[in-house]
C-alpha cells in the first residue's frame, strides 16, 4: 500500500532504489510488486507511470480526513504544513507536506514523517509546552539541553519558561529563527483528550515573505481554523 502512495505528491519521480529505502523494501521487491522482471536501475517511476495505482492511491487517502485538513491549508496557504506530537522531550512529525516556493527547500531540510525535532525552539514544540501546566513545563524542560538551533534559539531555560507564561495554547504560537535562519513557523494546539498525547500543527515561511505579524495575521487565522477542525474530528 506504500507504493502508490509516494505518487500522491504532485510531479513526484523517484528511481526504484529510492523508492525501496523510501518504503523500507529491497529494489527486486519493488519491481516484483509493479510486474517489471527486468528492471533497469535507471529507470524512473513518475505520478504518469503510475496509473494502475492511482486509484488505491485515491481510496487510501480519502480515510485520512486529519490529513485532508492538513492539505486544505497547504493549498491555502502555499507554505511548508506539519503535524507534530510530544514524543518525551522532542516533537515527532506525524506529516509534513512540503511547501515549493521560493527558499522552502532550504528550510525545509531533511526533515520527514517519524523525525524528531526540539521543543524548545519549534513552533509545535511550544505550542505544546503552552498547552500544559507550569509544574509539568519545569520537569519536562529540567531535562532538555538547549543546544543553539536558529541565531534565535533560547539557550536559558527561563527565558523560555518566562514567554510561556505569556502564551495562549489556544491563539497561534510563533518560533522566530529559533529552529531553523532564515525560517519562521506559526502553530497551534490541537485540542485532545486529556489522556491523549499532545499534538499540534503549523506553517513554515521563509521570514523574508513575512514579519513575525504578518505571520500571525495573514496565516495564524487558517492554522488556527485547521487545529479547530482536527480537533473536532479527534474528539467524534
Amino acid at each position: 500500500m506504500a507504493i502508490p502512495l509516494l505518487f500522491a505528491q504532485p510531479s513526484r519521480a523517484c528511481g526504484a532504489v529510492e523508492m525501496a529505502d523510501l518504503v523500507h523494501l529491497r529494489p527486486s521487491h519493488i519491481f516484483t510488486r509493479l510486474g517489471q522482471r527486468h528492471p533497469s536501475m535507471s529507470n524512473v517511476l513518475a505520478t504518469r507511470s503510475a496509473e494502475s495505482g492511482s486509484s488505491l492511491t485515491a481510496s487510501l487517502c480519502r480515510p485520512e480526513p486529519v490529513r485532508a485538513v492538513l492539505e486544505e491549508l497547504f493549498e491555502e496557504t502555499g507554505y511548508t504544513v506539519c503535524m507534530g506530537a510530544l514524543h518525551h522531550r522532542s516533537i515527532a512529525y506525524l506529516h509534513r507536506l512540503y511547501g515549493q516556493r521560493h527558499a522552502q527547500r532550504f528550510i525545509n531540510q531533511e526533515i520527514c514523517f517519524g523525525s524528531r525535532a526540539p521543543l524548545y525552539c519549534t513552533a509545535l514544540g511550544k505550542a505544546l509546552l503552552a498547552s500544559q501546566s507550569e509544574s509539568w513545563r519545569r520537569r519536562l524542560l529540567s531535562g532538555v539541553d538547549f543546544i543553539p538551533q536558529g541565531p534565535r534559539s533560547y539557550v536559558m531555560r527561563i527565558e523560555l519558561l518566562d514567554e510561556l507564561e505569556t502564551l495562549d495554547c489556544r491563539e497561534p504560537i510563533v518560533s522566530d529563527e529559533e529552529h531553523i535562519g532564515g525560517a519562521r513557523s506559526i502553530a497551534v494546539c490541537v485540542r485532545q483528550p486529556h489522556d491523549q498525547q499532545p499534538m499540534a500543527i503549523d506553517v513554515t515561511v521563509p521570514a523574508d515573505d513575512f514579519t513575525v505579524q504578518e505571520l500571525i495575521e495573514q496565516i495564524g487565522p487558517s492554522v488556527r481554523y485547521a487545529a479547530h477542525r482536527i480537533a473536532r474530528l479527534k474528539m467524534s
